[in-house]
Formats: structure tokens, sequence, C-alpha cells
């Protein structure tokens, strides 16, 4: 499976020596790798308010959920390419 590439997501930003270059969301502080730590822990909205003081709203952690969700139906095994191709 190829590696899911953050630029695809309009909520997630990387610039290299902000965060020691982790990928962030939004224009936040906080690292993208958090929410994943986290998550199964409680709700989008609850993590924004409860886990971290930023500007990081539910619609960006939701926003960032949903390209990855697109990301892993797109790339499953046996999932067709858009040049019809397996990949």
């Amino acid at each position: 499976m190829k590696q899911f590439d953050f630029g695809i997501c309009p909520e997630v930003t990387f610039m290299p020596g902000r965060v020691s270059g982790a990928y962030t969301i939004g224009e936040s502080r906080m690292p993208l790798y958090v929410l994943f730590e986290n998550i199964g822990q409680m709700t989008a909205e609850e993590f924004c308010n409860v886990a971290f003081a930023t500007n990081t709203t539910p619609e960006q952690v939701e926003c960032v959920l949903s390209c990855l969700a697109k990301w892993l139906r797109d790339n499953r095994p046996g999932a067709k390419t858009t040049k019809g191709e397996n990949q």
C-alpha cells in the first residue's frame, strides 16, 4: 500500500521549522499524530474542546478524518486505480 499523502487534505499543514517539522491541523500547533494517538478515547468535538487549547475546530478534525477515510477506501487491496488497474 502506498503512503498517505497529507497534501490531499486542505486542513493539514506542514512547515519544516514549525512544531519540529510535524504535520499540523490547520494553523494550529497541534501535531497530527496526537489526533491518532487519542482518537479512540473521545469524539472529535470532545477531543478539540478538552485535549488542547488551540484554534483547531471539530470541522478541521472531521476534514482530516474524512480525507484519510477516502484515501483508505481508494487504496485498499484490490481497489481499482483511476486507470482501472489493480494496485
